[in-house]
């Protein structure tokens, strides 16, 4: 199934296909071929998963078209290129060297067990132009689906991460019976630099910052961005997304584009004491049930999500109750392993499908599928994210709400809940404690971005950033460039959350 965004851009590409297919007759041959044919074949060498090969035909389309001055051709052919480059990007290892980080982190296994553990780790790998190449964290989620080996290593650690430090917390909150409460305040810095020839001579260079937003649960906002260029806008407070959008003019910059960010925010603890009695009845025609229960991007409701979310919940039709039935469904069943979000995007598959083929995801591949569940459940459902500032460091983070008449949108996390399974030396008592606190309530080490990630930025971004159902990462757009900008911002952004 293709997403809508990635459909539009296949759309728009349709239409690029009828200029090259116009401009033959005027283009030299390129090494006995044309621009127009080189595209061509890209496109069918990607249509069969040759991502390598059809990167290289791109890049020589490109080249073609670039030496004509035929801008909107180039320019095609070189996001098709991107496309082909994002699909492979996280999947860098050999057969070989995918042994050998496995190897490394966990030595005393045989080279014959890992092999085994390899072919079992399917979607860990992707098969291009006939080599299977393997996902960057093969080793660590090899660890997450092993139980055995991921206690050792956090018993090794004399730690188990999240579980540690928000353990405390739980227990504090059990006599509370505030919905609000414990507000925390905290700072954020973020840095982003782009190197100077990566850029154009000229034209404008366009950025997306994340930003925060005032939530329920999230007040006392400032913000401050210091640039080469423009703010020319800037979310409101009340936003459902968090974007500061900056342009600047390249005429005359001569050194790498840094931007520096630095933020304050407050942040509420959250618990909803959610009473099933009196749980109201849902407005069908309204527009946040009719948005929240349709099917979405990475939010898909298929027939197979719907035989799923109805054998699930069984006979039972209070949406809270749903809700706690399919929480449990998620963390008896799906496992946490890090998500290769770049590469799903570019082969267009939904993070929630991933989910439900795999039975395994990172948050918001999880969070997406527990939202997908719900919303084929008729509860309305999203998925909402931004940053974990979980002692003692921060990280991009996702997690989930459902819509309950009366009480609003009521937390769910998942991921953190799922924690207390990785601890190596926890009671199943307070296993059972710490993953019920997370249907309903959250800590307060938060950074809210956006309450649903089916949202777009203002400014368009256009297609030619991929990944932007959550608006963690600037999002760089700039003509002209032959680098993809899209991707440099994920390794060139810095960003960090603390308490203030």
């Amino acid at each position: 199934m293709i997403s809508k965004k990635i459909g539009l851009a296949l759309l728009s590409v349709a239409v690029v296909v009828i200029l090259i297919t116009a401009a033959i007759v005027v283009l030299n041959p390129i090494q006995g071929k044309t621009a127009a044919s080189y595209y061509s074949d890209g496109m069918a060498e990607l249509g069969k998963g040759n991502y390598r090969t059809a990167s290289s035909l791109f890049w020589q389309s490109y080249e073609g078209f670039n030496g004509k001055s035929d801008a909107v051709n180039a320019s095609a052919a070189l996001h098709q290129k991107f496309i082909a480059d994002r699909a492979l990007n996280e999947f860098p290892y050999t057969r070989s060297e995918a042994v050998r980080q496995v190897k490394l982190g966990f030595p005393s296994l045989s080279n014959e067990t890992i092999e085994k553990m390899l072919d079992d780790l399917k979607a860990e790998r992707v098969v291009t132009d006939g080599e299977a190449l393997y996902f960057s964290d093969v080793a660590t989620n090899m660890a997450f689906r092993n139980s055995t080996l991921l206690h050792q290593k956090f018993e090794s650690m004399g730690q188990t991460p999240i579980f540690d430090e928000l353990m405390p917390l739980v227990l504090a909150s059990q006599g509370e019976h505030r919905t609000y409460f414990n507000l925390t305040d905290f700072k954020v810095t973020g840095n982003l630099t782009i190197a100077r020839n990566t850029l154009p001579s000229s034209g404008t260079l366009k950025i997306w910052l994340p930003a925060p937003i005032n939530t329920a649960s999230q007040c006392n906002i400032t913000l401050n961005v210091t640039s080469p260029g423009r703010v020319v806008s800037s979310s409101a407070p009340d936003s459902e997304l968090g974007l500061i959008y900056v342009e600047i003019d390249l005429s005359g910059v001569t050194e790498d584009v840094k931007v520096v960010m630095n933020y304050t925010y407050s942040e509420y603890q959250i618990k909803f004491e959610v009473d099933p009695n009196i749980v109201g009845d849902y407005d069908k025609t309204s527009p946040l049930y009719l948005e929240f229960t349709a099917s979405h991007d990475s939010i898909l409701v298929t027939p197979e999500i719907q035989a799923l979310a109805n054998s699930i919940v069984g006979e039972e039709r209070n949406p809270y109750l749903q809700a706690k039935l399919v929480y449990e469904h998620v963390l008896g069943n799906i496992t946490y392993s890090y998500t290769p979000h770049g590469s799903l995007s570019a082969r267009g598959i939904p993070e929630s499908e991933y989910v439900r083929i795999n039975r395994f995801g990172d948050c918001g591949a999880q969070s997406m599928y527990f939202a997908a569940l719900m919303r084929a459940l008729g509860v309305p459902a999203r998925a909402t994210g931004g940053y974990q500032v979980f002692p003692p460091a921060s990280g991009t983070h996702v997690w989930a709400e459902f819509y309950l008449p009366n009480y609003g949108w009521v937390p769910v996390d998942v991921t953190a809940a799922e924690t207390a399974d990785w601890s190596y030396n926890a009671t199943p008592e307070q296993k059972e404690v710490f993953k019920a606190f997370f249907l309903g309530n959250l800590d307060p080490y938060r950074f809210v971005i956006q309450v649903d990630n089916d949202l777009a930025a203002e400014p368009s971004i256009g297609d030619s950033v991929q990944f932007t159902s959550i608006y963690q990462f600037p999002a760089i757009v700039c003509e002209g460039a032959s680098v993809d900008l899209a991707m440099n911002a994920i390794y060139h952004w810095k960003m960090e959350v603390r308490p203030a």
